[in-house]
């Protein structure tokens, strides 16, 4: 018969020499992760204050750049409606004045007065001769008043605003 417990012997103690180096590899990888991890979380300890400290600054910032950004806007409205009134108020005379250009185109004349009105604009004007007015003047001008000077004739005239 063959004696078997010699090799049962041999095989036994490799298995437990294979499982002892196993074991020691895994608790060389397990205290290594765990040492890593301490040695982590002390540095982040460590580091805290200063990160709470940083935070802090950074969310004053934030809260300054956020007050910034209102107090812009609100400016850039402001500047916005102020340029809206004053395109509006550049149309409004522009209009006004248009109606007096149309009076400057149809003679020779010098502009004494303008009274603007919602409804009409009136102009007081010096021609050298009233007949240029009767024959050009536009459709929606009326004469309201002529009277002589020294030199040519002071007419006041009212133009209507159209709608």
């Amino acid at each position: 018969m063959l004696n078997l417990v010699n090799w049962r012997q041999r095989a036994r103690r490799a298995r437990v020499i294979w499982l002892l180096k196993w074991g020691m590899g895994l608790l060389l990888a397990v205290c290594s992760v765990a040492l890593s991890s301490w040695f982590t979380l002390t540095q982040l300890e460590r580091q805290r204050p200063k990160q709470t400290e940083t935070l802090a600054q950074l969310e004053t910032q934030w809260r300054d750049a956020v007050e910034t950004r209102d107090r812009l806007m609100n400016r850039i409205d402001t500047l916005e409606r102020t340029q809206q009134a004053v395109n509006e108020r550049q149309a409004d005379m522009q209009k006004r004045w248009s109606h007096i250009f149309d009076l400057v185109t149809i003679a020779p004349m010098r502009l004494l007065a303008v009274e603007f009105t919602p409804e009409r604009t009136t102009a007081r004007i010096q021609v050298a001769d009233p007949q240029v007015l009767h024959r050009d003047l536009p459709s929606r001008t009326a004469i309201r008043a002529m009277r002589p000077l020294q030199f040519g004739f002071e007419a006041t005239l009212d133009t209507r605003h159209e709608p």
